[in-house]
């Protein structure tokens, strides 16, 4: 089940009194037939409280959801807002425009603003380069504006030891100066590359319109990533 007027969905609620109708859309991918719901959407407050809004639900067959762009899918949607994954207040990230040497629809998790419970937590989604391996990837933001600062957390994503994915072996960050080049940030922290937990480096503030981190892959196996925070 997806709702195709959102990038998110696992934030969705469809009570159990809902009205569920369906309806044959000739003219919508290829001509399918539909379900639709009314609903609402959860959204955390920056004071901690949890607020919905009506929306409309559209679920779709599974086998349209491929190759329709990043997007969140889901098989089953919370029935109460207690069960829902309610999208957090907007950061830096959130609001930036991603990109990344690997092109997967997987790339909207690093800025949703999730945490997994530890490095191979399947029930929160992430953004992987498998099968590249020995190699070096990158991932940028886009900020809406130039915008300042000091602070970088990444959470990493390893399914060892029978998956194809570890910790990376390093990792890099850079911004884009004003006159378009990337460099380095400066910082005297060396880059952690930990398991289980954010790994976080405080640099010298910068004001930017954009950051990329770049990462170097393992010789024998591929790496990737649930969250990427800019502070």
């Amino acid at each position: 089940m997806a709702d195709f007027e959102s990038k998110k969905v696992l934030n969705l609620v469809l009570p159990n009194e809902s009205e569920l109708k369906t309806t044959f859309k000739p003219d919508f991918l290829g001509g399918v037939t539909v379900i639709e719901a009314k609903g609402s959407s959860v959204k955390e407050t920056e004071d901690g409280k949890l607020v919905d809004s009506p929306v409309n639900i559209t679920a779709i067959p599974y086998f349209t959801w491929a190759n329709r762009g990043p997007g969140e899918m889901a098989v089953w949607l919370a029935t109460e807002n207690k069960f829902a994954k309610p999208l957090p207040p907007p950061t830096v990230a959130s609001e930036s425009v991603i990109s990344a040497s690997a092109k997967k629809s997987s790339i909207i998790a690093i800025n949703d603003g999730l945490l997994p419970e530890h490095s191979n937590d399947r029930s929160v989604i992430y953004y992987h380069w498998w099968p590249e391996k020995n190699s070096t990837q990158w991932i940028q933001y886009d900020f809406e504006k130039p915008t300042e600062i000091s602070t970088s957390k990444i959470y990493w994503f390893d399914d060892g030891p029978w998956g194809g994915c570890r910790i990376p072996a390093g990792w890099k960050l850079f911004y884009k100066t004003t006159s378009g080049d990337w460099k380095t940030v400066e910082t005297n922290e060396d880059y952690p590359i930990v398991k289980d937990e954010l790994n976080s480096i405080q640099f010298n503030k910068v004001t930017t319109s954009a950051v990329k981190l770049e990462v170097q892959l393992p010789e024998d196996n591929s790496a990737g990533l649930y969250e990427w925070v800019v502070e």
